[in-house]
């Protein structure tokens, strides 16, 4: 019975946030308060009736406003927490919903241990044993509480989500998973990267950016994966990892997704489920120490390091990154011979215009069809661009010297003549 109102409180929920009527709201908690109320102490499936009981007051507190239902959540939210094994697959799920309870009262009332309580719930959330889809979400929930109100602990906190990029792309996931983290991966490098510019960790700031550059170029190319790297060195070691990294995310969702069909005989205790996943989490750990002591894939899942990315700088030129972000722009340079990267901040150059330039360049491009990826690259005509649109793309090219490339070639001190030189082939 306790599951079948669990299941049907659930449901009331959903239709509520499709719906938005209250009555849906109010039958949901009804009915999971009746559930909690039928589970006997020390069910394993306790933890899961207060999570979702919890999730429906605090969805009652983001419809009226009301403190009350905020700190009638927050305290479900933590007997949830407190009931489960620390080890437990579904921790990092718990934490976060506990977390951004705090997070919400913070907003609410401008306590600030509300914000100390949030930010060490998803720093616990993000180093605990877990599915890494739930870790990295708290490891961006840290990192962002971090640059606003702990700076010294923003870089171990994006250093934390960065790995588990790695890791989450990194092993066997279908083309539409790997589509699904696109975006975010590029979201998620570029702001780390903004961040550690600001807190001057401009090494760090280079290693997050290629990272992110190689997953997103490597997912886009469908080029191969560390994993498909490793299969072609060791087929047997590459699919024991496969194995056991698809266990360890299955098994964060099994205990809160588990239907009612599921009897008595077939539900484990939440203490034999943790000692599981605690033996799933590590044979995974000892088999990546595994892999890593191979010379070859000694950074398998790891960011590259910049005194790697150094040895590869042309002797005969430079390779900049440029990093654009809504708080900041800046750009890198990696110059052959040099120890660090020289960091170069463009400071007349923001995110916003960054936009409108794409934007108009865009426009340009597709009014004369060059290279546009929904039309035949087959051979065909080009339309000279009249004076307005030659007038257009100008504009563009001209903010990016002024804003972009010229400062960078200021940075590095390059001559007038380099300067022309630049600019004739930018512009011809």
């Amino acid at each position: 019975m306790s599951a079948c109102l669990n299941n049907l409180g659930n449901s009331l929920r959903c239709r509520f946030k499709h719906t938005g009527s209250d009555s849906d709201l109010s039958e949901a908690i009804s009915v999971q308060k009746r559930a909690v109320l039928l589970t006997p102490d020390g069910h394993p499936d306790m933890p899961r009736h207060l999570n979702n009981l919890g999730n429906s007051i605090h969805s009652r507190f983001q419809r009226t406003g009301d403190p009350s239902d905020l700190s009638e959540a927050i305290s479900i939210y933590q007997h949830a927490v407190q009931l489960t094994p620390d080890r437990h697959a579904s921790m990092p799920a718990l934490l976060n919903n506990l977390g951004s309870s705090f997070l919400c009262h913070f907003h609410l009332t401008n306590d600030f241990s509300s914000i100390q309580n949030a930010t060490s719930i998803f720093q616990k959330s993000a180093t605990s044993i877990g599915p890494p889809s739930g870790r990295l979400e708290a490891a961006h929930r840290w990192a962002n509480l971090s640059m606003t109100h702990n700076l010294s602990c923003s870089v171990t906190a994006y250093g934390v989500a960065m790995e588990l990029i790695s890791e989450i792309a990194g092993t066997d996931r279908t083309i539409e998973q790997r589509h699904t983290h696109l975006i975010r991966i590029s979201s998620s490098t570029t702001h780390a990267a903004s961040d550690a510019f600001t807190l001057g960790e401009v090494e760090k700031a280079l290693e997050w950016l290629e990272q992110g550059r190689c997953l997103v170029w490597g997912q886009l190319n469908q080029l191969r994966s560390p994993l498909d790297l490793l299969r072609a060195h060791d087929e047997h070691l590459a699919q024991r990892f496969s194995n056991i990294s698809g266990a360890l995310e299955a098994s964060g969702s099994r205990r809160l997704s588990q239907g009612i069909d599921a009897s008595l005989s077939e539900k484990v205790s939440l203490q034999d489920e943790a000692h599981l996943h605690s033996k799933l989490s590590r044979e995974w750990s000892e088999l990546l120490d595994e892999i890593r002591s191979i010379p070859q894939f000694r950074h398998f899942l790891r960011p590259p390091q910049t005194s790697d990315l150094l040895k590869y700088a042309p002797s005969d030129g430079v390779i900049v990154v440029v990093n654009v972000h809504q708080p900041r722009c800046d750009a890198l340079a990696l110059v052959s011979g040099a120890d660090a990267p020289i960091h170069i901040p463009l400071k007349d150059f923001t995110h916003k215009e960054a936009c409108e330039l794409r934007k108009r360049l865009l426009s340009f491009i597709s009014c004369h069809k060059i290279r546009m990826r929904e039309v035949d690259r087959g051979g065909h005509p080009v339309k000279l661009p009249d004076a307005e649109k030659q007038s257009e793309i100008h504009l563009v090219l001209e903010a990016l010297w002024l804003r972009v490339v010229k400062p960078i070639l200021n940075g590095l001190a390059f001559s007038v003549s380099i300067h022309k030189f630049i600019m004739h082939h930018l512009f011809y």
